[in-house]
């Protein structure tokens, strides 16, 4: 492999779940895509590069960065989630988003200024 930057076109997130349990699908994704990246918890400063329970076949992807955690605590993610927080602040002005996405208890979703 190269060591030139990952960008997303040329890596992937397995999302929503943590665990890789089909080793032909991981074949399959990283013919198509350099890397697989995971959100794994967050234990201390950093996330770990394996679990516990991982399948055996999976700590030969870790050991050489193919299957990766991704970098939740990153500032990229948070300047992420701030625009993305700022477009559903606006979004939840409009009366067809309102009605397209708040349940009954409206209340439970009064935008509040974060630190």
């Amino acid at each position: 492999m190269h060591n030139q930057p990952i960008s997303p076109a040329n890596a992937a997130v397995f999302y929503p779940y943590v665990h890789i349990k089909d080793h032909n699908w991981l074949k399959a994704t990283l013919l198509v895509y350099e890397h697989l990246y995971r959100m794994l918890p967050v234990e201390g400063e950093q996330a770990p590069q394996v679990l516990s329970d991982d399948p055996p076949f999976l700590h030969e992807y870790t050991a050489v960065k193919l299957v990766r955690p991704a970098k939740l605590q990153s500032p990229r993610v948070y300047d992420a989630q701030m625009e993305l927080w700022a477009k559903l602040r606006v979004d939840a002005q409009r009366p067809e988003f309102r009605e397209r996405f708040f349940c009954a208890r409206q209340e439970l979703f009064q935008f509040r200024e974060v630190d």
